[in-house]
This record gives structure tokens, sequence and C-alpha cells, in this order.
């Protein structure tokens, strides 16, 4: 859920962006959606939580590591087949 979340933001930032931009293909506009994957900043950042004593900050980790593991995924996937 929060994954496809992270794609309909990305896409919309990716509109608003690109509107008035006649100069991007599709192919390019699609290599840009591809573009973004998630790694060491989040993982650092997930474990903040936990760092602080905030209840349930155990799980930050759990859901960044998600995050990470299919935004690489999903990166990999679309500059393979953009």
């Amino acid at each position: 859920m929060i994954f496809v979340l992270l794609l309909v933001c990305r896409k919309a930032g990716l509109a608003v962006f690109s509107r008035g931009r006649a100069g991007f293909t599709g192919a390019e506009l699609s290599t840009i959606m591809a573009l973004q994957p998630r790694g060491l900043a989040t993982a650092v950042v997930a474990l903040m939580p936990a760092q602080y004593g905030v209840s349930q900050g155990g799980l930050f980790p759990v859901f960044a590591f998600a995050i990470i593991v299919l935004s690489n995924l999903y990166m990999t996937g679309g500059v393979l087949f953009a």
C-alpha cells in the first residue's frame, strides 16, 4: 500500500514537472519514473524513531526495508523494459 502511494506521488510529481516541457519523449518519461530507488537515507531515518523511544518504532525499519527492496526492483524492471 505504501509503495503504491509512493508510485502515485512520483507519477503526479513527474506530471507536474513535465508540464510545459515538450522536450521529453515517452521513453524518457518512463525512465525518469523508474529512477526512484530508495536506499541508505531511508534506512538511516527509519532507525531514528526506535532510537528516540517512539512506541511501535521498531516497525519503521521493517517498512523501510520493504520500500527499499520494492523500489529497487521497480527501478531494475523499469530500466530494463523502458
